[in-house]
């Protein structure tokens, strides 16, 4: 993934997670494409308050708009972001995190993880963040 593309996608989608848990808040699955001209566009749904859609729905309908970006080559890069919990490298206990899946149509594609305690609230904070590896979803077999 192009490096400015990574920087501009984190940046913004997880400055955006951080503030609505340092808010109060939760955070619900969000994302944003870069296209072929270089431009961010954040993905939204808007649903009517009578519609119920769990995180994880929510999150694979963003994957699946992502994968028509990538089909109609409208998409060089995508990230989404999800709350999730898992186990940090070093640690033996479970830990909240922000989790942001970037992938590039050139192949590349990163986990960036980013543990935090605290939330939701001012109390949050928000330890270091670590890249892993993760298996394609959107630009599949496209390298």
């Amino acid at each position: 993934m192009p490096a400015r593309d990574f920087d501009l996608l984190a940046s913004r989608i997880l400055s955006f997670a951080k503030k609505a848990l340092g808010d109060g808040g939760a955070v619900i699955p969000m994302g944003a494409a870069i296209s072929l001209e270089g431009e961010f566009r954040p993905i939204q749904r808007i649903y009517s308050p009578h519609h119920k859609v769990t995180a994880p729905e929510l999150a694979e309908e963003i994957v699946g708009v992502f994968r028509n970006l990538a089909r109609d080559k409208q998409a060089r890069s995508v990230a989404w972001c999800v709350a999730s919990r898992l186990v940090p490298p070093g640690s033996t206990e479970m830990s909240d995190a922000l989790v942001l899946f970037c992938e590039s149509s050139n192949g590349e594609s990163s986990m960036l993880v980013t543990p935090y305690h605290g939330a939701p609230g001012p109390t949050t904070t928000f330890a270091p963040p670590y890249l892993k590896g993760h298996r394609p979803k959107v630009f599949v077999g496209s390298a």
